[in-house]
């Protein structure tokens, strides 16, 4: 049987389930099963994503407080993918923004850990505004990348 798969989340599928798709009052379970796979070392963020959430939204960044073995700290070997990607896709960072984006990081720590990226961004195939989807997609890097929707199905998750 193969290894269960890791995911790498990425700052907007996280704000889009908490927000958006699966408010944690509405879907309690669902927010209790994320929590089982970040005790698992099966769900995943660069600490980025944490500095992101805690820029915009009070209610998940308390959530990720108690999941905060979810971030996994940089080290040289991440550091290393993130200079590679930012080489060909540099506009994959807001030059006004540069600091806090966590999108090289996520795909960085992704490659890294062999994990699977979740992000609800949609590639754009306009390498001078590429999003997440795009580097994942690209030949040097091909990382499989789903939404946070197809990491509930691949666990199986259902809600009634």
């Amino acid at each position: 049987m193969a290894d269960p798969a890791v995911y790498c989340l990425d700052t907007s599928s996280l704000l889009a389930a908490w927000n958006e798709l699966y408010p944690i009052d509405h879907f309690p379970t669902l927010w209790e099963n994320v929590a089982t796979l970040v005790a698992a070392e099966r769900a995943i963020a660069p600490i980025e994503v944490r500095h992101e959430i805690q820029r915009m939204d009070d209610g998940l960044f308390n959530w990720l407080k108690l999941n905060k073995t979810m971030f996994v700290p940089v080290d040289e070997a991440v550091q290393v993918h993130q200079r590679n990607i930012l080489a060909k896709f540099p506009r994959l960072v807001d030059a006004r923004k540069a600091h806090y984006s966590a999108d090289p990081w996520v795909v960085a720590l992704a490659i890294e850990q062999n994990a699977l990226v979740v992000t609800d961004e949609r590639p754009t195939n306009k390498p001078l505004r590429p999003n997440i989807p795009d580097v994942c997609l690209d030949n040097d890097f091909n990382r499989p990348c789903l939404t946070f929707l197809e990491l509930l199905r691949r666990e199986n998750w259902v809600y009634k």
